[in-house]
């Protein structure tokens, strides 16, 4: 008792705690002894005969109605809105813009508009997305997606490109060979300009078979039948990979046709720049999914 007695005279002494602390030490020190003596550790608990400090007044002040009215306004300003509030504020600016049109001019645009905006507000919903912040690392991941795929989409079509230019050659080396034996077999110099005058088509891309075999065909043969099935497996690949592509496109579709971009760019109210967000990725991020 007394070493604890001291303990609380020596923080006020020092000016180390306050009374109100020493309070909750005081406090949280006696749940532990009690709970020792239940459990048989110790015949009492000493903090009982300890007198602990009174509590310290705090000087509260409390605010005035016009201060209440500027700190609820300055958290509205603060808080982060939610995307149904920003596509909420979306559709009051489109409908302030359609002032002086028509009644039905008027109605036919708000209905377009709630129509468009409820899809991406079920979108969202959807998704489990709610803020800004949120939304962006989704569309960041989505991304990243689209940047993969098409990674390894990319060397298969490059592939593919090789195959049909090879087999193009490989077509006009067969087809014009008898021309190129035929061409050979000429020993006088007029009858062989002659006859390459008469067959320059047939043997320019009969030669440019062959220079194509020097640079790209290994050990100088080839197999159509090998090259088909290589073809054909690689087209199966890539047709994956374009569906993969496709359903992210469709994915954040919903969000692309919410509002128009170029009604977006026409103005630079928070709301509108943060509305962008919400249809497409920032260019410097290169965003690769839509329009591609």
């Amino acid at each position: 008792m007394y070493k604890r007695q001291a303990f609380i005279e020596h923080s006020k002494a020092g000016g180390r705690l306050n009374g109100n602390t020493v309070q909750h030490y005081h406090r949280m020190l006696s749940s532990v002894f009690t709970k020792a003596v239940q459990w048989g550790l110790v015949a009492e608990n000493p903090c009982k005969r300890a007198e602990a400090p009174k509590a310290q007044e705090v000087d509260v002040r409390a605010l005035e109605e016009k201060d209440v009215v500027r700190l609820l306004e300055a958290l509205q300003e603060s808080k982060e809105p939610t995307l149904p509030e920003l596509l909420g504020k979306y559709l009051d600016l489109r409908r302030e813009e359609r002032t002086g049109w028509t009644s039905k001019g008027q109605l036919t645009g708000s209905v377009a508009d709630f129509n468009k905006v409820m899809e991406a507000i079920r979108y969202l919903r959807e998704k489990e997305l709610s803020t800004v912040q949120s939304l962006d690392a989704y569309l960041d991941t989505v991304s990243g997606q689209a940047v993969s795929i098409r990674a390894e989409m990319k060397p298969k079509e490059q592939r593919m490109k090789e195959i049909n230019t090879l087999l193009s050659h490989i077509a006009n080396f067969e087809a014009h060979k008898p021309v190129h034996v035929e061409y050979a077999a000429i020993r006088f110099k007029k009858p062989r300009e002659q006859f390459a005058a008469a067959h320059r088509d047939e043997l320019d891309a009969y030669n440019a078979a062959i220079r194509y075999f020097k640079v790209h065909l290994k050990e100088k043969k080839y197999s159509i039948k090998k090259l088909n099935e290589e073809q054909t497996q690689l087209a199966g690949e890539v047709a994956g990979y374009k569906e993969r592509l496709s359903a992210l496109q469709e994915d954040v579709k919903i969000l692309r046709d919410a509002v128009s971009y170029t009604h977006l760019r026409a103005h630079e109210t928070d709301s509108y720049l943060v509305c962008r967000l919400l249809l497409e990725k920032k260019k410097k991020k290169k965003r690769v999914i839509i329009d591609k």
